[in-house]
């Protein structure tokens, strides 16, 4: 089948719903962990991993090298995991 016009006009609405969509996860997982810290917990390295994944997931690299330069600046070492997540 030849791609027409309007298959291809379909497929990047999809694309422009699944980025959306992924950018909204995202942003849902950073604000659980922000209501986890004004609630007084401390996040692990469990928790930093998973704001890790969920960037890798959306395609932010950006927000991705901030979470790497968080978990330094809370005194916690990336483990191998933290990497594999950073490197996807």
């Amino acid at each position: 089948k030849t791609l027409t016009t309007e298959d291809s006009s379909k497929k990047k609405k999809f694309n422009g719903y699944n980025e959306e969509k992924k950018n909204t996860q995202l942003l849902k997982v950073f604000l659980v962990f922000q209501e986890m810290k004004a609630a007084g917990a401390e996040p692990d390295l469990a928790c930093y991993n998973t704001l890790l994944r969920a960037c890798v997931r959306a395609s932010d690299v950006t927000r991705a090298m901030d979470v790497l330069r968080k978990i330094a600046e809370d005194g916690l070492v990336p483990n191998d995991s933290s990497w594999r997540e950073a490197l996807k």
